[in-house]
């Protein structure tokens, strides 16, 4: 369990991050293995406040999920009055997140040294409140609050010799407001939310200790403009 500041101000309430993990793994037999975790992720105070002031006040867009820790996805809505404030859009998040996982884990290895594993996750936001979300901002926005992560994976449980190897495919799908964008994998579609699709990786001893690497992802939008990405990525792992 943990508190972590994600941003500390002195004019309005700290934005931090309250967090639980447990997990528990059963292991029979070298051939089986089983994992189940529960995590729970309370962000407070990210959600955006329309603004009162104008800028060049201190108070200005204290409440903005700015640029540079945003990604793309999250329900976003314009926090500075369009008719009072010549400035630029500031943009706030429309939903409050309160971010729910459960995760479960299979592992056989009866044709040990090649394991097969099929790993899983499901994640929903329980902190959207449409009736919030109209007080604070002015209007609604679609539910779009589930994720889901699927993986198969044949191969050495880890690469650590000469001539092993691993073959991975795996599918996601995360609703726009499932999640913080700014905290999701910055390499599937390069980061953010709204987003679906699957990949396929291959991974290859080389060395003791080194190895080759190949992935391909590729996804698209979930709702919205259509939007589509390919992303092909090779990598050189050494272990000290």
């Amino acid at each position: 369990a943990g508190r972590f500041m994600l941003r500390e101000n002195s004019l309005s309430a700290d934005r931090s991050m309250n967090a639980v993990q447990f997990a528990t793994e059963w292991r029979p037999s070298p051939r089986f293995g089983a994992r189940f975790a529960y995590g729970r992720y309370r962000y407070d105070n990210e959600e955006g406040v329309s603004d009162t002031t104008n800028l060049g006040t201190p108070s200005y867009a204290l409440t903005e999920y700015e640029r540079g820790f945003r990604q793309k996805g999250n329900s976003l809505f314009r926090i500075n009055n369009a008719l009072l404030d010549v400035g630029a859009p500031r943009w706030g998040l429309v939903s409050q997140f309160d971010v729910e996982q459960i995760h479960a884990a299979l592992d056989f290895g009866h044709f040990d040294p090649v394991h097969v594993s099929f790993t899983g996750d499901m994640f929903r936001n329980r902190g959207f409140d449409s009736n919030d979300i109209v007080t604070r901002t002015g209007f609604d926005v679609t539910r779009g609050t589930r994720g889901w992560l699927g993986r198969i994976t044949i191969g050495a449980p880890a690469i650590r010799a000469r001539h092993d190897w691993q073959l991975a495919f795996g599918w996601r799908k995360v609703e726009k407001d499932a999640t913080l964008d700014a905290f999701t994998d910055p390499e599937f579609m390069l980061g953010g939310t709204n987003i679906r699709g699957h990949s396929l990786a291959l991974i290859y001893g080389v060395d003791r200790n080194v190895n080759l690497g190949a992935r391909w992802l590729s996804g698209r939008e979930v709702e919205g403009p259509p939007y589509a990405l390919d992303v092909l990525q090779f990598d050189v792992n050494m272990r000290f």
